[in-house]
């Protein structure tokens, strides 16, 4: 699963942070999840199918800078 294999990367990255996660925005079952990277891992870890849109809340990161860094050299 994509979405689980991201939410991952993003705790191992970033930390366990704000997360909002919208699935199928323009159709008749779009579903919305809010809270943190930690719990959406669980909340789709059985999987989760269609088209996802992930935002992530980084404005309260610490050491913002540093993973940035280390990001832009990859």
């Amino acid at each position: 699963e994509r979405l689980v294999k991201t939410l991952k990367d993003i705790l191992s990255i970033i930390g366990n942070v704000e997360v909002f996660i919208a699935r199928e925005m323009t159709k008749k079952f779009q579903e919305f999840f809010k809270g943190f990277v930690s719990e959406a891992i669980e909340k789709f870890e059985k999987g989760v199918k269609g088209e996802i849109t992930v935002i992530l809340n980084i404005s309260k990161i610490k050491e913002k800078e540093n993973w940035k860094k280390d990001w832009q050299k990859n």
